[in-house]
């Protein structure tokens, strides 16, 4: 990005969260300067755009029906881990437990459990993590939270606990308690600390808090809590008053002494504010108790047109050895006739001269002309030399009465010659719906006092209006043409999800594009997201992609996530292999405690079945054997992908099906109605 653009960017910005704290003096004008500049932001913004890098992995959909567990196996189907979850009568979780395959003795070995309770509310009152003690055989506690609510929802009571690296033993990190007034805002706070002497939680301090009909904090009262005594102590408090249009007048600080239980004033700030309510001058003193007085620290000034825009805002600090304000910082603004910011500048107090130093300044302009408007921006810096203002850079914006933008000129400021030199200008164009469809850059040609060409981007569309990609060229200027540099290439389906999005750096040694990143996404109808695949490389011997990471969701009959399998690239190959793989089940299904030897990527529906079952992902004929659960064989015969098996003759009830080949077993609970 050049360095006119960036300055534009800034001062649009700044200008933007300046003019939102003003009042509109002119609502239909300030509205077509904010449009304006928003519009030649987010313009110019265009060719800095990056393709968008979605987040590794596939969204995870909540199931409507409970999950039962997760098994997890390697690429070659070698049982990995586990994770059992349980609920409650409302849906809410109680535990989840991870456990890992031990594959030598074939069984499985807890790893980590999560335990949960909610109050009536549905709130998560408690939680607590445990791992697996391998000597001891059993769970031990290593975190705990606890929380309580009141019936809206707010905070009662949170409490931390975990266990101590070198004792291991589970004791309190931190504790809070909150009550309420009437409105709903917080009245107090109760803080404790853990006595590992005593294993149990010991008050340590509290703050109260009072508030006027208008619920503006007044006082604010700290306390700590006397062991010795069992009482609370009133070490320090906060008074506050406000005037009529809720503006904070003062606020003051307060100290207790432990010796009289007398209260000294500590520190107060006092505001002055204009007829309109606008802040004028804000002195914050601390209490002096050797002298018994106040003493000036800081001071802040501020002015106003007679629009009520603010013009000036000026920091002081107390010189307390020469008993006189210093300057800070300053920052000053001017407006036109219609309310609209003209300019700012801010200034830093140079303590070695005096004065005030220039630090950044910025000014406005927007001309109505005929066919539209020009805004006008200036920068300038400060001349140390010569104490004054100097020209930085200038940009020069033409927008229609559409507020589309159709050039934008840059200029920097020559110091030897005192006057503006060209540097770059864009010029835009749009197709009917107003979409852009060009940028055309130019740098300034000084020698022959002209523009030239320098670089293009044109930006693509489907029918549907959505963006197709960017291409953008770099001009010969020997060979008089337009040279190809980067491509993006995005595609939507039917349902206007982004399914590709790819970009391309130009290679004039074989005059090819060369692939840079690209992401590929496949959509149900549902918006469900079955395949993510991510490639980062580009392979220019086979001029073909290399795949970095690819995972693909297979949903069982009921719509609900069946199976995840994530895939890396395997270079040798050049083609996917499976890292990993996910078999979810749930609650309706009854699967526990059946799953051996899963096929990879095998899917098994409609479950409950009525007429048929339908064997997905296989990738040879595969004998399969339907039986009771005592193990007498009902139904025998070869399963083939996607064929039905009919279940004839069974009637409603729990079956073991059996499938077996050469890449393993698999016996699986069925349900038959």
């Amino acid at each position: 990005m050049k360095k006119s653009t960036l300055l534009l960017l800034l001062f649009t910005a700044m200008t933007l969260t300046t003019a939102a704290n003003q009042p509109s003096k002119n609502g239909s004008i300030q509205e077509k300067l904010l449009t304006l500049q928003s519009r030649v932001s987010a313009t110019q913004s265009i060719s800095a755009v990056k393709p968008t890098i979605q987040k590794v992995g596939i969204p995870d959909n909540e199931p409507d029906a409970l999950l039962d567990s997760i098994i997890t196996r390697n690429g070659r189907g070698t049982l990995l881990k586990k994770r059992l979850f349980a609920f409650n009568q409302a849906g809410k979780p109680t535990t989840e437990t991870e456990l890992k395959w031990d594959s030598i003795k074939s069984i499985w070995i807890n790893s980590v459990k999560y335990e949960y309770e909610h109050d009536s509310y549905g709130n998560m009152s408690l939680s607590k993590t445990y791992y697996w003690d391998v000597s001891k055989l059993d769970w031990y506690c290593s975190e705990m939270y606890e929380r309580t609510y009141n019936s809206d929802g707010k905070l009662l009571m949170g409490a931390d606990y975990a266990i101590g690296w070198m004792d291991f033993i589970l004791a309190g990190k931190s504790k809070y308690e909150y009550t309420y007034d009437e409105h709903g805002a917080y009245a107090s706070v109760l803080s404790y600390y853990w006595d590992r002497t005593t294993n149990s939680w010991i008050t340590s301090n509290k703050s109260e808090t009072t508030r006027n009909s208008q619920r503006d904090e007044t006082l604010v009262l700290y306390y700590t809590w006397d062991k010795t005594n069992s009482v609370w102590v009133n070490t320090d408090k906060t008074e506050i008053t406000y005037d009529s249009k809720r503006n904070i007048l003062t606020r003051q600080t307060f100290i207790r002494s432990s010796n009289t239980a007398e209260w000294t004033m500590t520190n107060k700030i006092n505001n002055t504010y204009n007829a309109h309510g606008d802040l004028l001058l804000s002195l914050s003193s601390r209490w002096d108790s050797e002298s018994a007085k106040w003493i000036d620290e800081m001071k802040q000034v501020k002015e106003y047109d007679a629009n009520g825009n603010n013009t000036s805002s000026v920091n002081y600090n107390w010189d307390a050895v020469n008993s006189v304000w210093v300057g800070s910082t300053k920052w000053e603004a001017t407006y036109d006739n219609e309310g609209l910011q003209t300019s700012t500048a801010d200034y830093m107090w140079d303590s070695s001269s005096s004065s005030w130093m220039g630090n950044s300044k910025m000014e406005s302009r927007l001309q109505k002309v005929a066919d539209g408007f020009v805004m006008l921006m200036t920068s300038y810096m400060w001349d140390y030399n010569n104490q004054t203002w100097i020209g930085s850079s200038k940009t020069e914006n033409k927008l229609n009465n559409d507020t589309i933008l159709a050039y934008t000129i840059t200029q920097s400021w020559n110091n030897e010659t005192k006057q503006w030199d060209n540097t770059g200008k864009m010029e835009y164009t749009y197709n009917q719906a107003k979409k852009m469809t060009a940028m055309l850059n130019y740098l300034w040609d000084q020698a022959n006092t002209k523009w030239t060409a320098s670089s293009k981007s044109e930006f693509l569309y489907d029918n549907k209006g959505n963006p197709n990609g960017t291409v953008s060229f770099s001009w010969d200027a020997t060979g008089l043409t337009w040279m190809n540099v980067y491509k993006q290439d995005i595609r939507f389906d039917e349902y206007g999800n982004k399914v590709l999005e790819a970009t391309y750096m130009w290679d004039s040694t074989s005059s090819t594009w060369i692939g840079n990143s690209k992401i590929e996404t496949v959509y149900d109808q549902k918006g469900n997201v079955l395949l993510y695949a991510q490639y980062n490389q580009w392979d220019r011997t086979k001029n073909e992609w290399i795949g970095l990471l690819k995972q693909v969701r297979k949903l069982n009959a009921e719509g609900k996530a069946s199976r995840d399998t994530t895939f890396v690239w395997n270079k040798s190959a050049s083609d996917w292999t499976v890292k990993e793989s996910k078999a979810y089940y749930y609650s309706n299904e009854d699967y526990s405690g059946v799953d051996e030897n899963i096929f990879t990527g095998v899917d098994i529906y409609p479950i409950p079945a009525k007429a048929y079952l339908i064997v997905d992902g296989l990738t040879e004929r595969t004998q399969f054997e339907i039986s009771d659960l005592a193990g007498k064989a009902l139904l025998k015969g070869e399963a083939v992908k996607e064929q039905k098996i009919q279940l004839d003759g069974l009637t409603s009830g729990v079956y073991l099906l059996k499938l077996n080949g050469k890449v393993g077993q698999l016996t699986k609970k069925i349900i038959v109605r």
